[in-house]
């Protein structure tokens, strides 16, 4: 305007500076003051300059003839004010004063809606010689400060402008503004400069200008982050030069360059690792469609959960729960770029073992040495283990599971010293006290520490178990008996068995075999039967062979018969079987076969097959089996032409006149329909060393039979001691030719270890005998005594429960009819009995799996998952020389019951 038609603004003294603004046409102007009264004295009277002037709006308006001025709004107390900014921002007006102290330096904030505008306080901000405001990216306050302060960005939150991050900074407000150093500054601009290359985002600079030292110019870096949706995890490198950020959303692993003066983060997209989902937004969703579930959309980091660094800081690791993976990144030590060097997924195969316990992958742990790494499944409710020998090779080492068997948890230590009886009144509670493993007989008598055999059988409902305890030196003058305990039920909560001693039977004092056989009767009256087989012994030279009947009146077994032998002679049993089948006209028929292993002082002499008669009520012999030896027998029943087979084993050739060692004769067994048997051979399988034989059926329905084998070369001379490394075998019928074929061998992948209580000297014994005759291979303190095969099997054992199928080993290393102490005298120990299970998959036994199909089923609801099924553990049980090994339910609840010469029955 010509200055005669200016308009003084009335009441307006030492303004220091102006902004302008607009609101629905109408022109405002805020001035800030610095109030002083030298200024204020040249123009207001003595009295007013003592009044001290604050910043105010005025409107202007142009409309008359001549301008006009009016006060819209006066800022009390902002009266020492340099210089004011004005700005609009999320749908409000501010203004914002730069000054010394709390009455120059603050912001207002006023509704954008009609005016006039209502400004009202929104906070103060620390004193500045001015204050400029612009957007990059966020609202930014730029302020110069004078003296030794340095100046400032803040940045607005959404509700309020916020300078650097501190310690009582929430976590909202984190990304809050930045220190600018500088000395004596007066003022500072923002700079905002477009380039010409489209693919660069326009350059922004800060002038920060100094009354004592040369001005600056600061260049902005913001970068537009794409790696940061949903953090789970942070990493620094060793040098503190790099900070990396695991982000579940972005399928990603943003590296930023960390100053470590400032600690001030600088994003790397080129050293960052970003998937195909990554800058994919429209997709960026946490989804499970199994159409994503391809190479792409952020595969391998899907679901990513954890992340870890090495030491030395050479790799990262991350893993992913959707893909069940883990990867491990290469990492660049100066730029800090990060490459897949290798991953790991579940189900993959390392080393010939299918990896196992990633589904879900969740965590990773690392060994200080970097050797090994562990990983926590998630939906595998599993941590799986795994070692590493270079950058990329990898052994998957196993897994361990919810629900899994704990096998070396297994207690098989037996308390083995005699005590004795008569001075201990009460010594039967020190074994019937639910306390296992239980010794039957507890440590009163020396009997209770030889057991060749037992049995489980049930009557009326009521549980049993016979154990046949005798010497096996056939010279021993101390007799044996079978004894019979009844099961009773603890009244306690927990369950537990209390065996009780019901009977014993002292005529049987060579006692080797037991079976049991329930005889159906008119009016549903059931008889019950119990066979003894006695082998050879001086104090018991006569009947070998005895029948007792179970007797309701008496609740005890009475001796009923002994059945007639072949011509009279006598025979000296090994093993006694029994099983009804079917006979002529759908009638039970109740077999008993006997395995004789000498007839008087030779081993040629016949077992024999015998049949239930009901009209004499005995057993009367059927046919003879000629055999030389025999050493165990077993019956099968099969279909159709024979409906029964009966399995002998000798240790000459008997029948099978054409072998040069030990057989496995199968006979055929045809009843007929006149009562007359008929036995005819149907098969010869060489076998050398057996010593045992077990007939079942697996729980998919295949006919098998186990033979137990010894020994396959003669006694090492150079050690007076026999090797026992015959590998035994299991057999399986085959439909097609109607006879046995071989279906698995137990050979070296398998493997035997001695007693744990064995002392280093019997472990050397133990190594030495599984070389060759006159060989000796040496164990050492740091090696444990482990051999190749299943050493010395003297009998096996099929059994089911909760769904798997098992088999049940006895080993000794002792001559079969070797004497009570004679072994141990050798110094040399007993191995381990072995515990071996079914694979469905395979048909063959294998070491005992971890988890079974039923535990799959109950903690995951499915048995989809095959390698579930493949960890496996040797289960090894310290039964000395042991018998045999037999699997019993009492009461509902499931136990093994070992037989041993040198631990007695053991539950």
């Amino acid at each position: 305007l010509p200055e005669q038609q200016g308009v003084e603004i009335p009441g307006l003294n030492c303004a220091t500076d102006v902004t302008v603004f607009t609101v629905d046409r109408i022109t405002y102007l805020a001035f800030s003051v610095f109030w002083n009264p030298i200024c204020a004295s040249h123009n207001l009277a003595a009295a007013d300059s003592q009044a001290e002037g604050s910043s105010s709006i005025f409107s202007f308006s142009n409309s008359s003839a001549s301008p006009t001025v009016s006060l819209v709004h006066d800022f009390v107390g902002i009266s020492r004010a340099h210089q004011i900014s004005y700005f609009e921002l999320a749908g409000r007006r501010f203004l914002a004063f730069a000054g010394e102290d709390e009455k120059g330096n603050a912001i207002f904030a006023a509704p954008n809606n009609h005016p006039p505008p209502v400004f009202v306080k929104l906070q103060n901000i620390p004193s500045a010689m001015s204050v400029s405001f612009f957007v990059w990216g966020g609202a930014y306050l730029l302020l110069a400060r004078a003296g030794s302060s340095s100046s400032m960005l803040m940045r607005w939150t959404g509700d309020q402008f916020l300078g650097p991050a501190q310690d009582s900074t929430l976590p909202r407000n984190s990304a809050g503004g930045q220190v600018l150093p500088s000395v004596y500054s007066m003022g500072a601009l923002h700079i905002a400069v477009s380039t010409h290359d489209s693919e660069a985002s326009d350059v922004h600079m800060l002038l920060i200008g100094s009354s004592t030292s040369s001005s600056k110019i600061l260049r902005g870096a913001r970068e537009r982050v794409q790696g940061l949706k949903n953090p789970v995890a942070l990493k620094i490198s060793p040098h503190d030069d790099f900070v990396y950020v695991a982000a579940q959303g972005s399928r990603s692993i943003a590296v930023f360059r960390r100053d470590t003066t400032s600690g001030l983060l600088t994003y790397l997209p080129n050293a960052s690792y970003n998937t195909d989902w990554t800058g994919d937004k429209a997709r960026q969703e946490f989804v499970m469609n199994p159409q994503l579930l391809g190479a792409g959309n952020g595969f391998p980091l899907r679901g990513l959960a954890t992340m870890e660094m090495n030491g030395d800081g050479s790799e990262v690791v991350a893993a992913s729960m959707l893909d069940s993976t883990v990867v491990f990144f290469a990492r660049d030590e100066y730029s800090g770029a990060l490459s897949i060097r290798a991953i790991i997924r579940d189900g993959d195969v390392l080393g010939g073992r299918v990896v196992d316990g990633l589904a879900g992958a969740r965590s990773i742990a690392l060994s200080s040495t970097y050797r090994h790494f562990y990983v926590a499944g998630w939906l595998d409710q599993a941590v799986a283990a795994f070692a590493r020998s270079g950058s990329s090779d990898f052994v998957f080492l196993g897994r361990v599971k919810e629900g899994e068997r704990v096998i070396d948890s297994f207690k098989d230590t037996t308390f083995d010293l005699i005590l004795d009886a008569p001075s201990q009144l009460n010594y039967e509670t020190s074994w019937s006290n639910g306390k296992y493993p239980m010794r039957l007989g507890g440590n009163g008598h020396r009997h209770s520490f030889s057991a060749r055999d037992s049995m489980h059988f049930v009557v009326d409902g009521v549980a049993f178990l016979a154990v046949a305890s005798s010497s096996v030196d056939a010279s021993s003058l101390k007799p044996g008996a079978v004894f019979i305990y009844m099961i009773l039920n603890s009244a306690q909560e927990s369950g537990e068995i209390l065996p009780t001693l019901l009977q014993t039977l002292h005529n049987e004092a060579s006692c080797i075999s037991l079976t049991f056989l329930a005889v159906p009767k008119p009016m549903g009256v059931v008889e019950y039967f119990m066979v003894v087989g006695n082998s050879y012994s001086v104090i018991a030279p006569a009947a070998s062979l005895n029948v007792y009947k179970w007797s309701v009146h008496d609740n005890r077994f009475i001796f009923h018969h002994s059945p007639s032998t072949i011509s009279g002679q006598v025979a000296y049993v090994s093993k006694v079987s029994s099983q009804s089948v079917d006979g002529s006209f759908g009638q039970p028929e109740h077999l008993l076969a006997v395995a004789n292993f000498l007839g008087g002082e030779s081993t040629d002499v016949d077992s024999v097959l015998y049949r239930w008669h009901g009209a004499v009520n005995r057993f009367e012999v059927v046919a003879p089996l000629p055999g030389s030896g025999a050493t165990s027998i077993a019956l099968v029943m099969q279909v159709d032409p024979f409906r029964t087979l009966v399995l002998l084993s000798s240790i000459l050739p008997g029948a099978c006149g054409n072998m040069s060692t030990g057989t496995v004769s199968v006979y055929g067994i045809d009843l007929g329909v006149v009562g007359e048997g008929v036995v005819r051979l149907i098969q010869c399988i060489e076998s050398r060393g057996t010593v045992g034989l077990h007939t079942f059926n697996t729980i998919d329905g295949q006919s098998m039979f186990a033979v137990s084998q010894r020994q396959s070369e003669d006694n090492d001379l150079f050690l007076n001691y026999p090797l026992y490394s015959q590998n035994s075998s299991i057999y399986v019928w085959g439909e097609e030719h109607r006879q046995y074929r071989l279906h698995q061998v137990l050979g070296s992948s398998f493997q035997s270890l001695p007693d744990s209580s064995s002392t280093q000297s019997e472990k050397q014994s133990f190594c030495a005998a599984s070389g060759a005759p006159g060989k000796t291979s040496e164990c050492h303190d740091s090696t444990p005594a482990i051999v190749p095969g299943l050493r010395g099997l003297t009998s096996m054992h099929y059994f089911e429960s909760d769904g798997e199928g098992y088999l049940a080993l006895a080993q000794s290393a002792c001559p079969l009819f070797a004497g009570e102490f004679s072994c141990e005298e050798l110094g040399v120990p007993h191995p381990q009995s072995a515990v071996l299970q079914y694979d469905k998959a395979n048909g063959k036994f294998t070491e005992m799996k971890r988890l079974t199909e039923a535990e799959i089923l109950r903690t995951r609801g499915t048995s989809s998952k095959t390698q579930d099924y493949v960890q496996e553990s040797a289960l090894r049980l310290n039964a000395g020389r042991a018998a045999s090994i037999k699997f019993v339910e009492l009461n509902g609840q499931p136990f093994l019951i070992l037989s041993s010469l040198t631990r007695g029955a053991v539950l």
